[in-house]
Formats: structure tokens, sequence, C-alpha cells
């Protein structure tokens, strides 16, 4: 026994700076193998709820990604294709807690951490209510009425959110004005963020309006029937007149206006005074117009020298006949 304690100790005792070389050599190597040659790879996953539950509104931050450190001797990308954030909601209670974020689908000899490792999930019960809606039309001194249905709707959402929830807004319209004052729609609801309808999200609205007279000086084209192609105008009057509408963009009533004289009664060339039509959409009307427009008819110069000149073929018709005539006669009198 002394024996073996006695060879022990010489063994352990000599050459000691040997060992401690030895020893240090071994230290370097187990941090190279266990902790230098492991790879590290970050990545960054979005978080994935599981088992959410149907009866409650959750509130967190949607935009959240967790930074997960992987660690191993290989490149694992492959491997970890399939990895998951996730957040368990099996046991959620109302209110707001801190709830941990773990990894799904993560192999055995990979280890890995996140960042952050919890995640602040408020939770509260989904009720309805019955609000008012609003309808939005931009200001206008003419509206002079507005109707709509339905008046109100019920909406769902978290008991936070309908607390504080008064009425529901149409999105705001700024139609223009029809010819017969009365516009009838349909408009959108403007649903805030995390409330839910029941039924249609569209509104049938009518809109009254008032008829606010506009007079704007014109000069409207003037449109010539029944002429005889044997007479001219000597010139194309133009008359001002005073257009009075009910619609702000009057350039529309212009081009749909015009100022009508009936000539098919006109025989001679001379001076008439033709009576004047007006032709509008029903809705305008026109404060000066002249009963009669004073216009000077004259003859068609192409028409007179057509008709006065002789057609070529009857001119040569007639030297033929006097040449015949003239060539019967007995050749000795010649």
């Amino acid at each position: 026994m002394k024996s073996s304690l006695n060879k022990f100790s010489t063994f352990l005792f000599s050459d000691p700076w040997g060992k401690i070389f030895s020893f240090m050599i071994a230290c370097v190597l187990w941090y190279y193998v266990n902790i230098y040659s492991i790879e590290r790879t970050y990545i960054s996953l979005p978080i994935t709820l599981i088992n959410e539950p149907t009866d409650k509104v959750l509130e967190y931050r949607k935009d959240i990604a967790v930074k997960v450190e992987i660690m191993a001797r290989e490149d694992v990308s492959r491997r970890i294709e399939k990895l998951q954030a996730v957040i368990d909601l099996s046991n959620i209670s109302l209110g707001s807690e801190r709830y941990p974020i773990t990894l799904s689908n993560l192999p055995q000899d990979i280890r890995a951490s996140v960042s952050p490792s919890y995640l602040n999930i408020s939770a509260y019960e989904i009720v309805s209510k019955k609000v008012p809606i609003y309808v939005q039309v931009v200001a206008n001194n003419t509206l002079t009425n507005t109707t709509y249905s339905p008046r109100e709707v019920t909406v769902f959402g978290s008991s936070k959110i309908l607390e504080a929830l008064r009425a529901i807004n149409t999105l705001e319209i700024n139609p223009p004005i029809p010819l017969n004052n009365i516009l009838k729609t349909n408009v959108q609801l403007s649903i805030p963020r995390g409330i839910t309808v029941d039924g249609s999200t569209m509104v049938a609205i009518r809109l009254d309006y008032k008829t606010v007279l506009k007079t704007n000086d014109v000069l409207l084209p003037i449109t010539i029937l029944g002429l005889d192609p044997r007479f001219q105008i000597e010139s194309i009057p133009t008359i001002p007149l005073q257009l009075v509408s009910p619609n702000a963009n009057i350039e529309r009533d212009i081009i749909q206006s015009e100022v009508i004289l009936d000539l098919s009664l006109v025989t001679s060339p001379q001076l008439y005074l033709a009576p004047a039509t007006l032709k509008t959409p029903s809705n305008v009307s026109i404060l000066n117009l002249p009963s009669n427009v004073s216009i000077n008819i004259l003859e068609n110069i192409d028409t007179t020298i057509e008709r006065e000149t002789t057609p070529p073929s009857e001119n040569m018709g007639e030297i033929l006949e006097t040449s015949v005539a003239t060539n019967s006669g007995d050749p000795k009198d010649v």
C-alpha cells in the first residue's frame, strides 16, 4: 500500500511545470472544441400566436419581431427553415400580462435564445353596441336637407374601445349639385380600427339643395335654318346675352344653349327682322333675348352666275344647227 502511495506521490509532484503546461493545453483544447468552434447565427422572426381565443380582443405590438441567436458547430440554415417564435395563449386571461416567447421546431442538438423573451398582451371581452351614424358632407350654403338610412348601426369590439365610441362617421363627400337639386347616392362608413360592423357598411343618403341663380354675360352661337341656297347672309351677328343658371359650372349650360333664326320665309335679298328662338336646358333662362334680330340677306353670287351662264352643251347645239342650215344652200350660189 505504501509503495503505491509513494509511486503516486512521485508521479504527482515530479516535473510540476510539465504537468502545468499539459493542463493549460487541455484547457485550450476544451475551449476550442466547446466554445470557439461553435458558430453563432442571428435571425429575426415574427411572433406567431397559437390557441388565440375567439371570444376576446387582443391588443399588442404587431410590428415587433424577436432576435434569435442560434449556436451550432455547423451550418444549420436548412435545418431551421421551420423555426417559429410562438406565444401560447391557451390560458390567456382578461387584462394585461406578459407572455413568454418560445421557439418551436428547434432541433434538439441546436441551442438558441430569443430576445425579447416576453411580450405584453392585453385581452378584452368582445361586446356589441348600437351607435348613431353621422353623415359627413362638405359645408355648402345651398344644402337644405339631409336624409339617410340606416340611422344607427350595431358594432362589435373590445369593451375598452366601445366604451369611448359615440358615433360612426361616413367618409366625407363633396358631390356636385345636380340639375334637379336632389342627389341620391350611397356612401361608405369610416370604421375605426378594431371594430366590426353588423351588416352592410354602406349608407343610402339624399341631399336636397336650394336653387341659387347665377347670371353670366355670354355670347351664344346663332344657328340659321331654312335659308334658300339662292341667298346668303352678309354677316352672322353676335348677340350679347345674360344667361341665368343655377349651375356653378356655366360652361356646360353655354354648350347646350343656342339662338335659332328661321329664314325659310325669305324670298328676296333685303334687310329682315328675323324672329329669334332660344334653345337652352330646362333650368336656364335668358334675360335680354331680343324678339327679332336684324339680318341682311344678299343674293348668292355663285348661284346668280350659274343661272345667267348658258351651259356649254346647249350653246354647242345651237352652233351645230346654224352650221347645218348654212351648208344646205345651193353650191352654185356660193
